[in-house]
């Protein structure tokens, strides 16, 4: 077998999975904020207005 599969570098892993955990929370924390600057049509209404195409 070979000699990896006998030692694990647990310092190295560790290192590596947070890089990634914070790479991901840096992900998500940006998605959140660019998604709540954009402004989105809001579509709350519809149903006491008139509906000329009569979707409705």
């Amino acid at each position: 077998m070979p000699p990896m599969a006998f030692s694990t570098d647990w310092l190295a892993l560790g290192v590596t999975y947070l890089v990634l955990a914070l790479v991901t929370l840096g992900t998500v924390l940006w998605l959140a904020w660019l998604n709540s600057k954009i402004q989105v049509h809001r579509f709350s209404g519809w149903e006491t207005q008139d509906d000329p195409i009569g979707w409705l």
